[in-house]
């Protein structure tokens, strides 16, 4: 197979495993650590509905191959991990079962694993519900199944430490919106009001791809949330060279430990590479609140902080989960900016540095001046 449609194709599986495996690995580890803590059930799974054949045409791993090949370099991940693979290819399944077969070491994943072929149907949902007790992550393409995107959505985030990622190309997302099977999806996703607006909204919209693409992607947003995705972080992956094609991801979770490593990721991979961001947040403009907020840059952090946050106290750890929900900033940088305003003598830390020990205030309380009359 060559041509647009398989370069399209082999660039969405890289994209998919560039910024899945970082967060997986990151995931997985977290919830080990509870796991063997509090002595819950021994099981992870990670179920991908576009798993691919296992390698791409320059013989590049694929994400699941990728997965198990760093479960199988890790004794406990390759204990707990349940690795769940669909795709709609059978020419892919067959490919991808051969692949995992030919893995040196592949009999020490405690847990087979399981490879479908054909569409994605409404029995995984009762496959997704029956795993309830399991903390699971969910790879999917919502335009790419057959399955109901939002069941599946409310079966994942049923569970303790189960989040998905829903992934789409731009073609998809705000051009094709009017196709039959595309818009038949939103409604589904949506709900039928909501999608009449967004359809609404887009008809009075410019025609600049990524001004209907922050409309189409923020009220995938606020849907999300309506199905129990307290937590939802959109970006986008954006072609190195520049071109305007661009895919979307959303990341839904109902806990905000899994939201806080997403944007480290995120935050990691636009540090290591500045210049050359792939993942970033969705240009964005005011009428799309949710993802203009995520536009802001860390020198406004302080401002936001003294003007929130005035005349009040908070703890360091329910300042960050408080206050940083929306918007881009992490841990280091509320760190960072706390610590500054204490050494400006703007706020005022308890217990004080010393007899605290210097930048520790993970448990401590930051006091915040009333405003000025």
């Amino acid at each position: 197979m060559s041509g647009p449609m398989f370069d399209e194709q082999a660039e969405t599986s890289l994209i998919k495993s560039e910024i899945f495996t970082r967060y997986f690995l990151t995931w997985a580890k977290n919830l080990i650590r509870a796991q063997k803590r509090y002595r819950t059930t021994n099981r992870i799974a990670y179920v991908d509905l576009f798993a691919g054949p296992g390698f791409d045409r320059d013989g590049v791993s694929t994400t699941p191959l990728t997965i198990l090949h760093r479960a199988l370099a890790d004794p406990e991940l390759a204990e707990r991990l349940v690795p769940v693979f669909f795709d709609r290819s059978e020419a892919n399944t067959r490919s991808l079962e051969a692949a995992i077969a030919a893995l040196p070491g592949v009999e020490r994943l405690r847990h087979p694993p399981s490879v479908f072929g054909g569409e994605v149907g409404a029995e995984l949902s009762g496959l997704l519900a029956a795993r309830r007790l399991v903390p699971t992550l969910l790879l999917v393409e919502p335009f790419g199944v057959e399955a109901s995107v939002s069941e599946l959505i409310h079966s994942i985030l049923q569970g303790w430490g189960c989040d998905g990622m829903l992934f789409f190309t731009s073609g998809r997302r705000a051009g094709g919106i009017h196709s039959p099977m595309h818009h038949e999806r939103l409604v589904e996703l949506l709900g039928a009001p909501r999608a009449a607006a967004l359809d609404a909204r887009l008809q009075a919209a410019d025609a600049r791809d990524e001004r209907r693409a922050a409309i189409v992607v923020e009220e995938m947003k606020q849907a999300l949330e309506g199905m129990g995705g307290r937590f939802v972080l959109p970006f986008r992956y954006r072609h190195r060279e520049g071109a305007a094609g661009t895919h979307d991801l959303l990341f839904v979770s109902k806990n905000f430990r899994g939201y806080a490593i997403m944007r480290e990721v995120l935050a990691e991979q636009r540090s290591a590479e500045p210049g050359a961001t792939a993942f970033e947040y969705l240009p964005a403009e005011p009428d799309c609140p949710a993802l203009y907020e995520l536009l802001r840059p860390v020198e406004e952090l302080e401002g936001l902080l003294l003007t929130d946050c005035a005349g009040e106290r908070w703890k360091f750890a329910e300042l960050f989960e408080h206050h940083s929900v929306g918007r881009p900033f992490v841990e280091k940088d509320y760190r960072d900016v706390v610590l500054r305003l204490e050494a400006e003598r703007r706020v005022t830390i308890d217990p004080p540095c010393p007899p605290r020990r210097r930048g520790a205030i993970a448990r401590a309380t930051i006091v915040f001046p009333k405003p000025r009359a």
